[in-house]
């Protein structure tokens, strides 16, 4: 499904770009009783977050969607738009993400029928779309794509709503060590974690949100994540 008429994708198939990423010493394979493995250089890491990024900035929607159909048992499409248009204002600053408005229910229209044509996604006779088995697999790691953004949004109203007049010097001492906290248990090592500039970004689109949306964005927000990091944000609401 494309991002916008101006991306322009690699003539390559999925070998092709395994090979030109180990020709350019990024990728190592190796091969083991089991099979063909392939790991990140050593040392090449660093470089391969700019790659990491471009394609959150690609994936992000996509990965959204199919988080929502993976974490609930059936969703109509108005659900799904509800959802996605409720978080998209916390997504969009961050990722420079170009659809509002009419665009953005379009677009999200347009990915659920691209998941129907390619098997990962279905709806049923009453309209509520599930996750295809065959492509399960498929669908499970592009909902991995979202998961740090989510985690990061969850992080930012964790703190609001239980200090909604925190001060900006008071969250961001807060916010770092929550994320040194789910550093420690949930390994959640992305740089992001620690941008305070990003960070303070999450607060300010809450803020602008109102309070009064809070509860709504947790109620989205919630089903999206692993019960671990929802017992370590200890979100209350109300």
């Amino acid at each position: 499904m494309p991002y916008s008429a101006e991306l322009m994708l690699p003539p390559h198939d999925a070998a092709g770009l395994l090979a030109q990423a180990s020709e350019l010493n990024k990728l190592s394979p190796h091969r083991d009783s089991f099979g063909d493995i392939v790991t990140v250089t050593p040392g090449r890491a660093l470089e391969l977050t700019y790659y990491r990024n471009t394609l959150i900035h690609l994936f992000v929607l996509p990965s959204l969607v199919a988080r929502l159909l993976l974490r609930h048992d059936g969703l109509g499409a108005d659900d799904i738009q509800r959802h996605t248009a409720l978080l998209y204002p916390l997504l969009q600053p961050e990722l420079s993400l170009h659809f509002s408005g009419d665009t953005l229910s379009r677009h999200i229209g347009d990915l659920l029928a691209h998941l129907q044509a390619c098997g990962a996604a279905a709806p049923d006779d009453q309209g509520v779309w599930r996750p295809a088995g065959a492509r399960a697999v498929e669908l499970h790691l592009l909902g991995q794509v979202v998961q740090e953004s989510l985690q990061r949004q969850a992080m930012a109203l964790s703190l609001l709503m239980a200090q909604p007049d925190l001060s900006a010097e008071s969250y961001a001492v807060q916010a770092r060590e929550l994320s040194e906290r789910l550093a420690v248990l949930h390994g959640v090592r992305a740089p992001e974690f620690f941008d305070t500039r990003l960070a303070q970004g999450l607060a300010d689109g809450l803020r602008a949100m109102g309070r009064d949306s809070w509860p709504g964005v947790w109620a989205t927000l919630s089903p999206l994540l692993n019960p671990s990091e929802r017992l370590t944000l200890n979100v209350k609401i109300g």
